[in-house]
């Protein structure tokens, strides 16, 4: 699932208003390796950059209409720790289920 994201920039010359828009799309599910919104930011960032549209001083007032794709980012980010969560609960039951099968091994052929 690919969203668009929208990138403007607008400066004022002699009084009138002149603007450059930018779109694209990216996966929120793709971009949810990345768990914090700076990364995910500094990510949406590089790759405008990269497309050259802007130039190297526009860059830093430039605004996102990325709204969408942040809703979907973060629930999929949402899921994503979720699901770690589950994984390591799983871990921690199988690490205590061996700790005390040990404890016993050592329980009984300790007499």
């Amino acid at each position: 699932m690919k969203i668009k994201i929208t990138v403007t920039h607008f400066k004022k010359v002699d009084g009138v208003k002149y603007g450059k828009s930018f779109t694209f799309v990216q996966d929120p599910v793709e971009m949810a390796r990345y768990k914090t919104a700076a990364t995910v930011k500094r990510r949406i960032e590089d790759y405008v950059a990269r497309y050259g549209v802007f130039q190297l001083d526009e860059l830093k007032y430039l605004v996102y209409d990325m709204k969408e794709f942040n809703e979907k980012w973060k629930e999929e980010v949402k899921k994503i720790r979720e699901k770690e969560k589950e994984e390591e609960e799983e871990i921690h039951k199988k690490v205590e289920e061996i700790i005390k099968s040990s404890e016993r091994y050592q329980q009984v052929h300790q007499d």
